[in-house]
Formats: C-alpha cells, structure tokens, sequence
C-alpha cells in the first residue's frame, strides 16, 4: 500500500507496531532531541537482521526512510564500518541538513 498521510513520527509508530506483531526486538523506534523549530517529534526507525554482521561480529543496524524514497535501507555503520552520509541527515542529527532532502 501506498502511504499518503501522517508525517514521521506516525508512520514510525505504525511501522514499530507492525514490527512487534512480526518479528518483536528486531526494530527500535527512535526520537530527535530536538526542542525546538520544525523537526520537533522527528521519529524514526532502526532495524537490525539476524545474521548481518561486520568483521569482528557486531550487530549492524539500518535506518528505514519513511518519508522520502520509503522502504530504503541507510547503514547505520559499526565501530568499524562508517554510516552511510544519508543517515544523519534523515535523523535529523545536523539540524542544518534538513534543507537538502
């Protein structure tokens, strides 16, 4: 289905709820901190695979896109792998960013 309402916060609840009913602890739904302007409430999703590990073993974890290209994949990285350049942008972590998406 196509999604046409809700802004990041409603769609990352939704999608963590979904998550829990089908694969629980897989998914972790995350919260800027920002306090004020207009990424406040910004929400989104982190979700790990069992089995998608980097060279020494640790867990790697994912970034669902929700709003702009849904359903895309950015690496969050590990202590050994560095995060896709996309990821601090979507979660908002460069507050400054949030004019190129």
């Amino acid at each position: 289905a196509d999604l046409k309402r809700g802004v990041c916060r409603h769609r990352a609840f939704l999608f963590k709820y979904l998550c829990d009913i089908l694969l629980p602890y897989l998914c972790r739904l995350e919260r800027a901190k920002i306090e004020r302007g207009a990424h406040v409430g910004h929400a989104w999703n982190c979700v790990k695979f069992y089995g998608d590990v980097d060279q020494e073993g640790q867990q790697k974890t994912y970034t669902v896109d929700l709003m702009h290209e849904v359903g895309r994949l950015y690496d969050n990285g590990t202590d050994l792998l560095p995060p896709d350049e996309e990821v601090a942008k979507y979660q908002r972590k460069d507050v400054y960013q949030f004019i190129s998406l």
